[in-house]
């Protein structure tokens, strides 16, 4: 009777924890994580805020390749798309894999704030959602480059190697939204 009872305390307990986090943007659920890690002196706290941001950037821009794929009016527009989705999943994983060996918590969906940015971009049609997907994509990549070129001060090596071969990635793929905005 005392294991049923216990068992049954557990499960109560794990169920309310899972309820209660349900409610926290994932981003914030990851920084939390982290800033406790880093007072453990466990990790670099700088490093894994750079990673939990950049991971709902890459995360966002998968959600905004799909949709660009589907709603995009031109080819230019659907194959820019299906480049994020490629690309940007390649990074989540490699981000992934660092993080795992740094102990760094990652954020598994994208972050409320970026979820209402994606509902607006997803309300969109035709021409309307074309601009309104180029100018997302712009401010991405822009503060994408400003974060990759930060942490090239990283202490953290890896990290900071990471950042320094995947920030020319990010740049190209600024380079080719703004062709396809001259042509637009």
């Amino acid at each position: 009777m005392k294991n049923i009872s216990l068992l049954v305390s557990i499960i109560c307990f794990l169920f309310a924890s899972c309820k209660a986090s349900k409610h926290k943007d994932s981003v914030d659920q990851a920084e939390i994580k982290n800033e406790q890690r880093a007072k453990e002196y466990v990790l670099d706290e700088a490093s894994a805020e750079f990673l939990v941001k950049i991971t709902d950037g890459r995360l966002m821009g998968i959600e905004e390749g799909k949709t660009a794929e589907i709603k995009g009016t031109t080819a230019d527009i659907r194959n820019y798309g299906k480049l994020m989705v490629k690309d940007q999943k390649r990074l989540v994983a490699i981000i992934k894999t660092l993080a795992v060996h740094e102990r760094i918590q990652l954020p598994i969906i994208i972050s409320d704030e970026k979820m209402e940015g994606l509902k607006e971009l997803r309300n969109k049609n035709g021409e309307e959602f074309d601009d309104k997907f180029i100018k997302m994509m712009k401010i991405d990549h822009e503060r994408d480059i400003r974060l990759f070129s930060d942490a090239l001060n990283l202490k953290n090596d890896e990290i900071r190697n990471f950042a320094f071969k995947y920030r020319p990635l990010i740049q190209e793929h600024l380079d080719k939204l703004n062709a396809i905005k001259k042509q637009h």
